[in-house]
């Protein structure tokens, strides 16, 4: 399931770029260069383990927002992002939750229904 997912993120980051009119060859030299390759798994998953959330690096409102208009952009380009779009709405939820301000890790609580 994990291999599925990690694939699945950029390719729809792919499926979206491509339908905004970007070069396949750029956005995945963006993904293996940036921050947010395999290794934020590294350090986000420490957070979840020790259900670290305070001081986030990035909070679920704004990965709902910013889940929100990569699903908007695509859609009117005729593409489907749905794990995106499935992800926007557990970050939803999660701000809904009282998790808004906390780092996005928080997902985990929000997914199994806990509380931090």
């Amino acid at each position: 399931m994990l291999m599925g997912l990690e694939m699945q993120a950029p390719a729809e980051t792919v499926t979206m770029g491509e339908g905004l009119g970007i070069q396949r060859s750029e956005l995945l030299g963006i993904v293996r260069g940036g921050g947010f390759s395999a290794p934020v798994m590294g350090f986000k998953s420490t957070r979840m383990a020790a259900r670290r959330y305070l001081e986030p690096d990035f909070p679920p409102r704004l990965m709902a927002k910013d889940l929100r208009v990569a699903v908007q952009a695509a859609s009117e380009n005729g593409r489907d992002l749905a794990m995106a779009a499935a992800a926007g709405v557990a970050h939803d939820r999660a701000r809904g939750n009282g998790l808004a301000d906390l780092d996005c890790a928080a997902i985990a609580d929000a997914l199994n229904g806990s509380q931090p």
